[in-house]
């Protein structure tokens, strides 16, 4: 990359805000792929927007086949069995090219953003951008966007020693409305609900007893508390979420099975979303997010359960 250049606040807000805003506002059509690590996936994404509504559909064009569609705040997975239903469901979580939150001028108390060098991607123009986090705990996220509309086109995310571990870029677009006259059909007979619970996550849960990340990464704030049942969990495990408005995290709180080993500490990863795990007591501490292992690593060493 070229040399880069550092942007004053206002200048940050107004670049971050134009590509939130072109992924949300521009109705475009088009492939693009997602790299994890040495795994490469395509996407056939469709998307309409007028005054009233906006309509989307995320398709898999690679290994199992599904769907995802939306209409407004509304979306729906589509598969033809269970199990592609959950795939679908965890891969909806990265919704290129909608990567930043609405308000991308709160990430700015904890990143900074640069300008870097012009570049082309699907045929369109466009100018890269660093989101440098200002500490070592989180990732730096590159986004190349489209001169004329600010859409983006690619993006990279790099680790704190800039090592790539998850990348995008669209290899056709057409930016406009879809000559498709029924772009928004479902193809698939089976279908998850992805729409968040109505009810006030954070209040779901008392505060007295809720477990205490003592050492979190500046500006991460609590959206969910819950308790509930999960698949091959015997028991209830209680769920917190965290996030900074870009990064996400959960943590996972159970009673420890009764073979557990003491203090057993595994990690598992996939492009930037990883998972550490630590026995606490008790208890087994699952933290699961898209930070670097050694951010979640500390979290979870670090939570303290209350009694």
């Amino acid at each position: 990359m070229a040399l880069a250049v550092p942007l004053s606040d206002a200048e940050a807000s107004q670049q971050l805000k134009r590509m939130a805003q072109a992924a949300r506002q521009l109705a475009y059509s088009g492939v693009y792929s997602q790299q994890l690590g040495n795994q490469l996936a395509s996407f056939r994404l469709t998307r309409q927007a007028d005054n009233s509504s906006v309509h989307e559909k995320r398709e898999s064009l690679d290994g199992a086949s599904w769907e995802v569609i939306s209409t407004g705040n509304d979306s729906t997975a589509y598969a033809p069995d269970p199990r592609t239903l959950l795939i679908a469901k965890l891969s909806a979580k990265k919704a290129f090219p909608r990567l930043l939150p609405e308000n991308p001028a709160d990430l700015l108390p904890f990143y900074t953003v640069r300008t870097l060098e012009d570049d082309r991607a699907a045929g369109f123009r466009c100018t890269w951008l660093a989101l440098e986090p200002r500490d070592t705990l989180r990732y730096t996220y590159q986004f190349c966007l489209e001169a004329k509309t600010g859409l983006l086109l690619k993006a990279t995310v790099l680790t704190p020693q800039k090592v790539v571990v998850e990348q995008f870029a669209f290899t056709q677009l057409q930016l406009g409305a879809s000559k498709d006259k029924l772009p928004f059909r479902a193809s698939f007979p089976m279908s998850l609900s992805l729409n968040p619970p109505s009810t006030s996550p954070v209040e779901d849960r008392p505060a007295t007893d809720r477990p205490d990340p003592r050492d979190l990464p500046t500006g991460f704030k609590l959206l969910r508390d819950t308790k509930r049942k999960l698949p091959g969990h015997p028991l209830p495990v209680r769920h917190l979420v965290y996030s900074d408005g870009l990064a996400t995290f959960s943590i996972f709180v159970e009673p420890a099975a009764p073979e557990a080993k003491p203090h057993l500490s595994t990690k598992y990863s996939q492009g930037m979303m990883h998972t550490a795990i630590h026995q606490q007591g008790d208890s087994m501490v699952t933290v699961l997010g898209d930070l670097p292992e050694a951010t979640l690593q500390h979290i979870a060493n670090t939570l303290r359960i209350k009694p």
